[in-house]
């Protein structure tokens, strides 16, 4: 009895103590919980009754789900995040999918009281063959697109109306029907088709946008206000009441001030010191600065006060700014092209300088007028472009849906380009002329008629900019609290985690109270907190608080464990070690993720058995699905022992410098588990190991098909010996780690034996490892790894494709087992390739291209390593086979090459009983399962 007693008075202590801090927090209202699994609640919204402004406002929190999920209880909307600073709601809204040939399919969707955000969602079609449109009313066609289907055009990871396309959203968005319906013509895209309504930023930052096929719902930004005047004094002191339309309302913090403008107090009161802050109506903050308060010349601004009121001007360019955010943006204003004639072709060219860049995010290229085409060019290539719809019926319009007027996105790394625009030749009924810019999506979204840029010479444009400055500086970049981030030569300023406001004056970061996982964060007071519990008199109280004491530290003692536990994982699985290689390799492993454990294991389903894909020497590999949505592959190494460790680091180090089309991508490691772990894109069609030996008919290796394969793998080689910024030796090369992604595309995997070299270095000397029938004999008797060794066993991997032989050949009456190498020299020696062909490809009339291509097989397994082409050479002249090349040394004599077959090289790789039998510093692995 005494014992629950105790335990019921811990527990209403607990409580005090969270409603204390609470308070302090300014997230919630008083006495309500503000958090609900990773999601912060601000007030207004509330997790149960009295917690929230509005009963349209209030929070379920789901404790079914691990972590907790927060509803919105009137619709059951997932909330994924509330922000007050910008009056919106993050949600997880369904998406619509049509897997048939000519069916339509409808979606009705109603979110009232809440209304989609029309600068921050797009609606999106995805897949070729898709029409994707919207109606409200039942019958009014209020927008809609068909993605452009090109059967030559590769996947590419942006939406720019290519197998992808998307519009903005009309205004006042809540209730409205989605329609999907297949346009009946031929497609290359998935095999399904999607419409949704996303978040844009959200959908930019995919790394695989196909993806999306995989999920059922996707984050979208709703908009919120309250429904009561401004006249109910809600908003915080130090901040504004605006009334909008049907009564509703919000609040903001006035300028110069941040917090939660709906609570009491929540509003808290940023250029250098001595310097003055503002031009006009403008706030000038830090590293921008009139004369020699910036922190660079190109950030300097020149205050022109013969305007009324005052107007700010970039210094070095004499471009007018519109507006300053130290979250890496500004505003200026931007020209307009404009063509006023029948069939001219206008061109303009746009310079910017480093550290401006156009912001891909909040920009869009924009073409306004029927009867016009709008592109850009860079470099004298198209980069992107777009024609609007003409509608003789259609009427001016508040919004650029396709209908005389288009939009699309703008590449990175955007700041020299020429925009062209000129006519098409058709008629049409819009305005006289026809115009191309650039613009500030918000902006040109809010415009009430976006016909009123006809009267504009300059329209606003958002520019991203970072300092010039390297972060190694004697002098410090970035203001005490503050963190450096370099992005190529320029570097950024961030507030440490717990701070906020700008990050480039000294002091400028001021300590928060930063829920977890929320865009805003509260102010937190300068002031000590007071003291939680009034220490009252008797024994009872004494024992309590050395209980709350004792439960504490063991709290506190568990969680030292735990981490201590993650840091000697750290250290056992090569952490150290990876750190040192890092340091050596000039930080090249810098954008590589370390996941977490919970991650890897929440992706895994626990390391479940059926979600093995392989397994191998070096490991198990596991399918897996990140919180984004992208499939991995997930590599569980198997390191018995730590001599072991340095191949996980190299695999990490060398596919980190790796960036190429036909390798596999690695996105992360994770070290904190009992083995290490590597996260790898999701290969998913196998190894070309599978495809040669086990013939099936959904992929028939036609002839083309293994050239291009060929090729493609080739390619890959000669990028890792020549083209990457380190040469990179593969020491593995062999076709059960050639793996074929959706598309049927080579890549080259498991890099677990690679190693970089020096550009003046010409070998490494190693304990000979790979797998055999595909090792260098010259490697295997000197030790002495070179490039012409990873030749060598791309020409094994040749004749594999040719023949459609295994790499060790099975023994036959009266006759010793032997490599595939072996065999197909001695049948080149005797002129009978054509008796050894895959009967596959022996039928298709290719006498002349296959003959140049055994050619080539053959000199890459010379003996004489430096006899051997390099990869660059073999890339070109399967390059040539693929474009009918007619080698014209196709009916040479194969006598003119020193090729010892019938002594050195049986006697090396001819298979007997004891040909494993290997001494102990010539260990030869054997592994012919994939790991990737």
């Amino acid at each position: 009895m005494a014992i629950q007693l105790v335990r019921q008075i811990i527990v209403l202590v607990l409580l005090f103590i969270q409603q204390a801090s609470a308070h302090n927090a300014s997230v919630a209202k008083p006495g309500c919980q503000e958090k609900c699994g990773n999601v912060a609640i601000f007030y207004p919204f509330g997790i149960g009754t009295g917690c929230s402004a509005e009963k349209r406002f209030e929070i379920h929190c789901d404790t079914t789900f691990n972590p907790p999920k927060a509803f919105l209880s009137y619709s059951n909307l997932e909330v994924l995040n509330i922000s007050v600073l910008e009056g919106t709601i993050h949600v997880n809204n369904p998406v619509l999918k049509d897997c048939t040939n000519e069916s339509k399919i409808e979606q009705v969707i109603s979110f009232q009281p809440f209304k989609y955000s029309i600068t921050e969602n797009r609606f999106t079609a995805f897949g070729c063959n898709s029409l994707a449109y919207m109606i409200q009313n039942g019958s009014n066609n209020i927008g809609g697109c068909t993605p452009f289907c090109n059967n030559k055009t590769r996947k590419q990871n942006s939406c720019i109306g290519i197998n992808c396309c998307q519009i903005t959203i009309p205004p006042v968005f809540n209730q409205f029907d989605t329609s999907l319906k297949s346009t009946k013509s031929g497609d290359t895209g998935p095999q399904c088709r999607y419409a949704f309504i996303a978040d844009k930023n959200w959908f930019g930052n995919l790394t695989d946008i196909y993806s999306v096929q995989h999920m059922e719902k996707v984050p979208a930004v709703l908009d919120w206000k309250l429904n009561r005047p401004c006249s109910y004094q809600l908003c915080s002191k130090n901040a504004g009441c605006l009334n909008f339309e049907d009564t509703e309302t919000s609040c903001s913090c006035y300028t110069g001030y941040a917090g939660n403008p709906y609570l009491p107090d929540g509003c808290q009161g940023v250029a250098k010191a001595g310097c003055p802050n503002k031009c006009g109506n403008l706030s000038i903050p830090y590293p921008f600065g009139i004369r020699t308060c910036s922190a660079e010349t190109r950030f300097e601004i020149n205050c022109n006060t013969t305007f009324n009121p005052p107007k700010l001007f970039l210094s070095y360019n004499n471009v007018e700014v519109l507006n300053i955010s130290v979250e890496g943006t500004i505003q200026v204003k931007s020209p307009v092209l404009k063509d006023c004639t029948s069939e001219s072709k206008m061109e303009q060219v746009i310079s910017l300088h480093h550290p401006f860049n156009y912001s891909v995010t909040q920009n869009r290229f924009t073409a306004l007028g029927c009867n016009s085409l709008a592109y850009m060019t860079q470099h004298g290539s198209n980069i992107g472009g777009c024609t609007p719809f003409c509608n003789n019926n259609t009427t001016k319009q508040h919004d650029c849906i396709g209908i005389n007027c288009c939009q699309i996105t703008i590449p990175p790394v955007f700041n020299q380009f020429n925009t062209s625009l000129k006519s098409t030749k058709s008629g049409y009924s819009g305005p006289k002329c026809r115009y191309a810019f650039i613009a500030d999506q918000n902006w040109f979204g809010n415009l009430t008629d976006i016909y009123s840029v006809q009267l504009l010479e300059q329209v606003p444009v958002v520019l991203d900019w970072k300092l010039s400055r390297p972060c190694d500086e004697d002098v410090s970049v970035c203001g005490t609290n503050a963190a450096c981030y370099v992005s190529t030569a320029y570097s950024s300023c961030y507030c440490y985690p717990g701070y906020a406001r700008n990050p480039y004056p000294r002091d400028g970061c001021q300590e928060i109270v930063c829920p977890y996982n929320s865009i805003y964060c509260s102010i937190k007071k300068r002031k000590k907190a007071l003291i939680v519990l009034a220490i009252a008199s008797g024994s009872g109280l004494g024992v309590l608080l050395v209980m709350a004491v004792t439960w504490w530290l063991r709290k506190a003692l568990k969680r030292r464990k735990k981490r201590k536990l993650k840091e000697r994982n750290f250290e056992r699985n090569g952490g150290l070690l990876l750190r040192q290689q890092v340091s050596s390799s000039e930080g090249s492993v810098d954008t590589t993720k370390l996941f977490t454990s919970k991650e890897l294991e929440m992706a895994t389903d626990h390391y479940n058995k059926d979600r093995i894909l392989g397994q191998g020497g070096q490991g198990t590999v596991y399918k897996g699905m990140l919180t984004d949505g992208r499939i991995v592959a997930v590599k569980k190494s198997k390191i018995e022992d730590e001599s072991k460790l340095d191949h996980f680091i190299s695999e990490v180090v060398i596919l980190s410098k790796i960036n190429h089309r036909n390798i596999v991508k690695l996105h992360g490691c994770c070290l904190e588990t009992d083995v290490p772990l590597l996260v790898y894109e999701l290969v998913p069609n196998g190894t070309l190991f599978e495809y040669i030996h086990d013939h099936t008919e959904d992929f028939p290796l036609t002839w083309d098909i293994r050239v291009r394969i060929a090729i493609e793998i080739a390619g890959a080689l000669f990028y890792l010996h020549s083209a990457a910024s380190i040469p990179i030796y593969h020491r593995d090369i062999k076709s059960t780690n050639i793996l074929l992604d959706k598309k049927y595309t080579a890549k080259m995997a498991d890099f677990g034996t690679s190693k970089s070299i020096s550009i003046d270095q010409t070998h490494l000397t190693t304990r000979v490892q790979g797998t055999f029938g595909y090792l260098d004999p010259e490697y295997f008797q000197s030790s002495q790894f070179t490039d012409k060794s990873d030749v060598y066993s791309f020409g094994v991997v040749l004749v594999e494709l040719l023949t459609g032989l295994k790499p060790i050949l099975a023994p036959r009456a009266h006759d010793e087992g032997r490599s595939l190498a072996t065999h197909f020299l001695m049948t080149m020696k005797e002129n009978r390739i054509f008796d050894i062909l895959d009967p596959r490809i022996a039928k298709e009339d290719r006498k002349e291209e296959i003959t140049a291509f055994a050619n080539i097989a053959y000199r890459c397994l010379n003996l004489n390593g430096r006899k051997r082409p390099t990869m660059k050479q073999v890339a070109a002249e399967l390059e040539s086979i693929n474009m009918s090349y007619k080698s014209p040394t196709a009916e040479q004599h194969y006598e003119e090459f020193e090729y010892p077959v019938t002594d050195q090289l049986n006697g090396l790789w001819d298979l007997t009983s004891t040909s494993m039998s290997f001494s102990t510093s010539n260990s030869v692995k054997v592994d012919v399962e994939p790991l990737v």
